[in-house]
């Protein structure tokens, strides 16, 4: 009698072997199998040309190179927009007159 044992989950994540083009910045990982090698994209939308993150949208190449090297991001775009009308802002209005309360003997008052 045979019985199927469970697959082991390794505790050591893969690391993938990467390669920076210092000319370019792009971002080159070799495949398990030690021939393909793939374009890892490191920004805003990352990405990686692999058969793995096109199926599951994440792999260890992209892991490894997010961990490896910084990515740059895209500064958002702040817009300033003038007051509509009016040069100088309406001041606040005012807030009520603010109510003291005090305890005595476990009864709240109103400070008068």
């Amino acid at each position: 009698m045979t019985t199927a044992s469970p697959r082991r989950q390794s505790s050591a994540s893969k690391v993938a072997r990467l390669h920076q083009h210092p000319d370019s910045g792009e971002v080159h990982a070799l495949s398990s199998n030690g021939v393909s090698r793939y374009v890892v994209t490191l920004g805003d939308s990352p990405a990686c040309t692999c058969p793995g993150f096109t199926h599951y949208s994440r792999c260890y190449h992209l892991a490894t190179a997010l961990s490896r090297f910084p990515a740059f991001y895209t500064r958002p775009a702040a817009v300033i927009v003038p007051a509509s009308g009016a040069s100088v802002p309406e001041p606040p209005t005012p807030a009520a007159p603010a109510v003291h309360l005090f305890h005595i003997g476990g009864r709240a008052r109103r400070a008068a």
